[in-house]
């Protein structure tokens, strides 16, 4: 059994680094990559696709549709997987918290935060970070 917790463990952490599991889809459209670069700058701040329509001066409906037909993804998968992976990036360093990381990636939660982590790389920040 720890034989198998550590193979594991070795695929876990394979497969965190494997930068297929995790892509952030670009956007060349014009409405859509100016928002998308607002997405990805403030990251930190509470993120809705009202605020990110008001930008644009669009309809909510129609930046959720640009986003699913543009990206292959809804608003909200694209600012979960934008958040995590900024969550890698930020776990990487040895001088960032996982409560640090949380609130530069907009969660004011540490159990969703943890729970979100869990659910996209296979661990929680925690575990990832001990590795």
């Amino acid at each position: 059994e720890r034989s198998f917790m550590k193979a594991l463990r070795y695929l876990i952490r394979q497969w965190c680094n494997d930068p297929l599991l995790l892509v952030l889809p670009t956007c060349q459209h014009p409405t859509l990559q100016p928002l998308v670069t607002f997405i990805l700058k403030n990251l930190a701040e509470p993120l809705t696709i009202d605020d990110i329509a008001g930008r644009a001066h669009l309809a909510s409906r129609t930046v959720m549709r640009l986003f699913q037909r543009e990206l292959g993804m809804t608003f909200q998968q694209y600012l979960r997987t934008a958040r995590i992976i900024r969550a890698l990036d930020y776990l990487a360093r040895p001088d960032t918290t996982v409560t640090d990381t949380m609130t530069a990636c907009g969660y004011s939660s540490l159990s969703a935060f943890s729970r979100t982590f869990k659910e996209m790389v296979g661990v929680n920040p925690s575990e990832y970070r001990a590795d």
